[in-house]
């Protein structure tokens, strides 16, 4: 939101993607229709910094094409129709849910606002005296809600793939999890997952929770069911509950937020234990106990205890999300952690031209880190942008714009194994192309862009903020890592892929065989093969492994629908 914002104000035509159905990601994640949204300041700056953005919701990007046109081709998959029905379901529920008070929410939501093309993000607070009144405006707000959701839904279905001339990737990242005895029964879900129903559908995930894993991303978790009504029996730490403490006083600004979780744990009288972790989990046909263990520095378990409870929300840290950065050929690197990242440059170029990456995908580092990063990704195409000519649309491109393509795509892998000057030379910097190729500045051009470069005080503060943020964001890496001592909560029969169940015996039996490497356990325990390909066993089984894990090779980012693929394909007549 912040890259797009920025970009469209400096005059770019700017397309804004977003797999969900509702602005704000998972930092902003907003509430569904009936709730109050939660409009906090920062939320209503980035989003009334969309006005001129094309804001494109419920399309899941799932490949990424280059050409030797200098143009992307982004293949998108429409939100499913079951999704947005259940968007005026939940209306319809809060809507019967009112309170004879009268007190109700109405008004456009966010996303209504930007399919609607109104300025800015309004959004009314009606009170009324009388509950027929309350309930009457209610039930018009949602039924607007409901008709704009189906409209772009049905909008979203009939749009074939979409083309650009430079690519920001921000796809952000997902929870890591760890596997232990117990982590498939019900009731056991990442400190992600819960906090997304809290935040997206208002629902609390049980009534006796412990939140475990590693990081300062449990203490929102943790926090935010203890508010909602939810008995928090504790936060687990598996690392030092003060080794944060030094960071934290040579920045204010963070030490004020960690005082206010701290006060909020307080208020909630939920316990906050360091050195600790959930190392099983119990029950039958739901959860109903865990077992808790006191840790050494390496995490090997000490001693242990049982405590009740009905949910348990884990998480050690987030895994960033690059696949289509990976089927562009853009080179990776390691985080901090070991996890693989996008490599970029000072100005968040990728290593193939016109692509760019921010957020997560470059590293994990925060909400805030994300949004800077977003503002510099922008500042970078912006210039990049003003240094070249916008090239002229063939024919082809004119003939593609608006229908999917008559040629079964590639899926991303064309520009891999393609010498460099084939490829798009947009975004790259220009003092690596011949003279004869940038444009006269003193020839006028009505087509390109504006030329005003952003404000160079404001560059400079963001700079400086974003270096802060990264120092900040290494820092945790160094404070919560995640020890090699989980491997010996595991048994033999604790599975390490749920898709597959794949049991740890069988990764062993692996090793037995000859395997040395994880792509070679692959292959012979089947790990990684199933729905989610990797995407929750491939960080263990590295581990298990002696490895960090490997960039991804998926040729589809997201699981796509045979309808969506068939789409693509050459129509045929009848006579054929």
């Amino acid at each position: 939101m912040a890259a797009a914002g920025t970009a469209a104000r400096a005059g770019l035509r700017v397309a804004l993607l977003d797999g969900a159905i509702r602005l704000g990601g998972q930092f902003h994640r907003q509430p569904p229709p009936g709730h109050k949204p939660r409009n906090s300041r920062k939320f209503r700056r980035l989003v009334e910094g969309l006005a001129g953005v094309d804001v494109l919701l419920g399309h899941q990007v799932w490949a990424v094409e280059g050409s030797a046109t200098a143009h992307f081709t982004i293949y998108t998959q429409a939100a499913r129709a079951d999704a947005v029905h259940a968007e005026a379901a939940s209306a319809e529920a809060a809507r019967a849910d009112a309170t004879d008070t009268g007190a109700t929410h109405a008004g456009v939501t966010y996303e209504e606002s930007a399919h609607a093309g109104v300025t800015g993000a309004e959004s009314a607070h009606a009170e009324s005296a009388h509950a027929e009144a309350a309930h009457a405006e209610a039930a018009h707000a949602e039924a607007a809600h409901a008709e704009a959701a189906n409209a772009e839904a049905a909008n979203a279905e009939a749009r074939g793939p979409l083309r650009a001339r430079a690519l920001l990737i921000a796809t952000g990242a997902y929870d890591r999890v760890l596997p232990f005895p117990g982590w498939d029964l019900p009731g056991v879900l990442t400190a992600g997952g819960a906090q997304a129903l809290l935040k997206g559908n208002g629902v609390v995930a049980g009534r006796r929770i412990v939140v475990a894993g590693t990081g300062p991303f449990l203490l929102p978790v943790a926090t935010g069911l203890a508010a909602a009504g939810a008995r928090i029996v504790g936060v687990f730490e598996a690392n030092s509950r003060t080794g944060l403490l030094p960071a934290l006083l040579r920045n204010p600004a963070k030490l004020g937020e960690a005082a206010g979780y701290a006060l909020r744990l307080a208020r909630h009288r939920v316990p906050y234990h360091g050195g600790q972790a959930v190392v099983a989990a119990h029950g039958g046909d739901e959860l109903t106990h865990v077992t808790v263990a006191r840790l050494d520095a390496d995490w090997k378990a000490l001693t242990t205890r049982d405590i009740e409870c009905d949910t348990l929300a884990t998480g050690y840290g987030f895994t960033p999300q690059i696949d289509l950065a990976v089927q562009l050929g853009c080179a990776t690197t390691h985080d901090a952690d070991g996890s693989p990242i996008v490599a970029v440059d000072a100005g968040l170029r990728t290593s193939v031209p016109g692509v760019y990456a921010a957020g997560e995908t470059i590293g994990v580092g925060g909400a805030a880190l994300a949004e800077l990063d977003g503002v510099q990704a922008a500042h970078t195409i912006i210039a990049d942008a003003a240094d070249q000519p916008a090239p002229e649309p063939t024919a082809q491109d004119w003939a593609n714009r608006d229908r999917p393509s008559q040629d079964r795509p590639n899926l991303g892998w064309a520009n891999r194994d393609r010498p460099s000057q084939d490829r798009p030379n947009l975004g790259w910097p220009s003092q690596d192309r011949p003279s004869q190729d940038r444009p006269s500045r003193d020839r006028p051009n009505q087509d390109r862009p504006n030329q005003d470069r952003p404000n160079q005080d404001q560059a400079k503060r963001d700079r400086v903020k974003r270096q802060r943020a990264e120092a900040f964001a290494r820092r945790l890496h160094e404070v919560y890592p995640v020890r090699d001592g989980w491997r010996e909560w595991l048994t033999p029969r604790t599975l390490i892929c749920r898709c597959e169940e794949v049991p740890y015996q069988a990764i062993l039996e692996a090793g037995d065989l000859g395997a040395a490497d994880a792509r070679t356990v692959k292959l012979l325990a089947r790990p990684g093969m199933g729905w989610c390909q990797g995407r929750i066993c491939g960080y263990p089984v590295a581990r298990l492994c002696g490895e960090d894990p490997r960039h991804p090779g998926r040729p589809f980012a997201h699981p796509l629908r045979m309808a969506d693929l068939a789409r693509l394909l050459p129509q045929r007549t009848k006579d054929e």
